[in-house]
């Protein structure tokens, strides 16, 4: 019996499961799906990876879609978004060739999450701009200005 949730899918081997992620490409990043699809084939293998218009969808063992995940969020961190997919590839219950044809599942969702994602990266790109500077008022002191000799002389005066 097929399940609903690709987690409980087990790969071929039989001992580890397997995940399926959609890979998200924000709108203003200047990473291209087909960019995104070569980068992961050269760099890994043992997984399957198809190239959608938004970007990608990625299959494979658990740990190697994590270290997948990480490798491309390091290409542009606030432009690339993921999020679990409940449906392996191929899985004939939704799949649009089995149905003859149809809107996809989840692609009315997609599309309204793709016109937030321009203001998720902005966020994101201010919090660790603001983290940044926080830190480097942290590490480097505050440099008062220099008192006049003339006020420090008069203040002198003042108290004695």
């Amino acid at each position: 019996m097929l399940s609903v949730f690709n987690e409980e899918k087990q790969s071929e081997n039989g001992n580890q499961q397997e995940e399926t992620r959609e890979i998200i490409l924000g709108p203003e990043s200047d990473h291209t799906s087909y960019e995104l699809l070569t980068k992961i084939l050269m760099k890994f293998d043992d997984i399957f990876v198809k190239e959608t218009c938004y970007g990608c969808i990625i299959q494979g063992p658990k740990d190697k879609i994590n270290s997948i995940v990480l490798y491309l969020r390091e290409l542009d961190p606030y432009n690339i978004f993921t999020r679990r997919r409940g449906f392996y590839l191929g899985d004939p219950r939704i799949c649009r060739r089995l149905r003859f044809g149809g809107q996809r599942f989840g692609f009315s969702f997609l599309e309204f999450e793709f016109t937030v994602l321009k203001h998720i990266s902005r966020a994101l790109k201010s919090f660790d701009k603001k983290e940044k500077e926080s830190e480097e008022r942290k590490t480097t002191p505050e440099k008062k200005a220099k008192v006049d000799i003339q006020v420090f002389n008069k203040i002198l005066k003042d108290m004695i």
